[in-house]
């Protein structure tokens, strides 16, 4: 994400959790959520209504959970290669007002493409603003000639400028 933020021209955080981030159900997501707020009040002229979240694969999972705990404070959510549980299922409805971009290779061996796709397909049904891209030789992290800046920065763009 460093060179997408870059070519933008955006602010980043990465928030570095407390311990083991226990798949951002203690204190890891309040980590999160207190960077954002500490970055806001040195940052004034950031405007809330414009973060964006972005993780991948654990990462990814934290960013649907945290996009469902607080999805009043996230203006869109970025999921790479993100792992998808149960819980991600099962609460999807609340971050159906979200702009959401997923991006998973079909030969993820550690973060099941299957699990993202159930999850894209309950987004749509629910009508939400979500853009799904599988690249069909990519494995996790490794998406075989995708050009993920080409296809985010517009999609960004879309929703932050």
């Amino acid at each position: 994400m460093v060179p997408i933020a870059s070519a933008l021209g955006y602010p980043m955080i990465a928030p570095k959790a407390r311990g083991v981030s226990d798949w951002y159900l203690g204190n890891s997501r309040e980590d999160v959520f207190e960077c954002i707020e500490h970055f806001l009040r040195l940052f004034p002229n950031v405007r809330r209504e414009r973060i964006l979240l972005a993780g991948f694969s654990m990462g990814g999972y934290g960013t649907w959970r945290l996009g469902m705990l607080r999805p009043d404070c996230l203006r869109a959510l970025i999921v790479i290669s993100g792992a998808v549980r149960s819980d991600i299922l099962n609460g999807i409805e609340s971050i159906r007002g979200a702009n959401i971009f997923v991006l998973h290779g079909a030969k993820d061996r550690a973060a099941r493409v299957d699990a993202a796709r159930r999850v894209v397909e309950k987004l749509k049904a629910l009508d939400a603003n979500v853009t799904y891209i599988e690249a069909p030789e990519g494995g996790h992290g490794d998406y075989k000639g995708y050009d993920l800046e080409a296809a985010v920065i517009p999609w960004i763009k879309q929703y932050m400028d």
